[in-house]
């Protein structure tokens, strides 16, 4: 009978070890990558589409994560079929998921978009690269040649130039941007609506 015990005891104490080591590992998954490489290149896309090269200072990856997170990012992404520069940039860090190719950038963003010679600076931005739209939330500056604008929270589409601030906190409009605006300015300082940018127009608060 004590030998019974004893030996219910000993599985017992055998499954919880198991149990225990079973937890360490998944732990250890979320904490330790899986790969984690030295001054390397990282190729974000699908092999029919518009690649982006990311160039790493390091970069680990998580495959139970389906995530790559890269310290001091810079990457480019060249038109179909050319060597042409479509957009370029950096960052501080990019966490990247390898499933949907959602990329999160951070700290000291900037995107320069070669075709238009326009560039974005944010603290940082969410960008897909599937659609090319990019959204930051916090503060942004735009420099869209004659157009160059401080705001908050921006939305917007690497592919059509259209983007849109929540709101304008600082801008300067220069005459030859008027000329080449096609709709009517909103100067109304007190309108909090949001700002939308295509090329050479704009309308809305704090211009």
């Amino acid at each position: 009978m004590k030998s019974h015990i004893l030996g219910v005891v000993i599985v017992s104490l055998c499954l919880l070890a198991l149990s225990c080591a079973e937890e360490i590992t998944e732990r250890e998954r979320a904490v330790y990558p899986d790969i984690a490489l030295k001054n390397t290149k990282y190729l974000l896309g699908r092999s029919d589409g518009d690649n982006v090269l990311f160039n790493a200072e390091s970069m680990q990856i998580f495959l139970n994560r389906k995530e790559a997170i890269i310290e001091g990012a810079s990457f480019e992404q060249r038109k179909t079929g050319t060597s042409d520069l479509f957009v370029s940039g950096s960052a501080d860090k990019a966490r990247i998921n390898t499933e949907t190719y959602l990329s999160s950038l951070e700290g000291d963003v900037k995107i320069y978009l070669h075709e238009e010679g326009n560039s974005i600076e944010a603290d940082s931005i969410k960008w897909d690269k599937d659609t090319e739209r990019v959204e930051s939330i916090g503060n942004v500056y735009l420099d869209y040649g004659d157009i160059k604008v401080r705001g908050i929270n921006l939305t917007g589409n690497l592919q059509t130039g259209v983007f849109t601030f929540k709101e304008i906190t600082e801008g300067l409009i220069t005459q030859k941007a008027v000329e080449e605006t096609s709709t009517p300015q909103n100067t109304d300082r007190n309108n909090n609506t949001s700002s939308s940018f295509d090329g050479g127009q704009t309308g809305g608060d704090n211009v």
